[in-house]
Formats: structure tokens, C-alpha cells, sequence
């Protein structure tokens, strides 16, 4: 099992949580972002690609707004 940890959670950083969440061999166990906001966004994004607009759920997933913390304390 691979675990991630994605850093950003604009589009591109919302798609990379779809496409790793939807792999059998990869769990996030972390998400980050500088602006703790985006970290209770779960809204889907706009865009050109299908499926960008679903709601995300990181209520089992560690929350940090600090990469330096993340990289340190998360189960990766």
C-alpha cells in the first residue's frame, strides 16, 4: 500500500485526490494547504474535466496548513 499525502487543494491538487483516491493500492492519509480554509472546502472544483465538481471527504484524512508539519507527522 502506498500512502500520500497531497499538497494543495486548488483544481489540480483536488483532481490528484480524486485519481489517488480512486487507486486500490494508494490511501491518503494527509492533506495539506497554506490556507487552512481550503482544508474545510470539500466542494468540487470547475473545470473541463468530468467528475471535478463531486464533494470531497477528508474526515479520515490528518489536516495540515504546514508542509514542514505534514512532512514530520504524518503516517506517509
Amino acid at each position: 500500500m502506498l500512502k500520500v499525502g497531497i499538497v494543495g487543494l486548488g483544481f489540480m491538487g483536488k483532481m490528484h485526490y480524486r485519481c489517488y483516491n480512486a487507486m486500490d493500492n494508494v490511501q491518503i492519509t494527509a492533506v495539506c494547504d497554506a490556507d487552512a480554509e481550503q482544508l474545510k472546502n470539500t466542494s468540487g472544483v470547475s473545470g473541463n474535466i468530468s467528475g471535478a465538481e463531486q464533494e470531497l471527504d477528508f474526515s479520515d484524512k490528518q489536516l495540515f496548513s504546514d508542509l514542514t508539519s505534514m512532512l514530520a507527522e504524518a503516517d506517509l
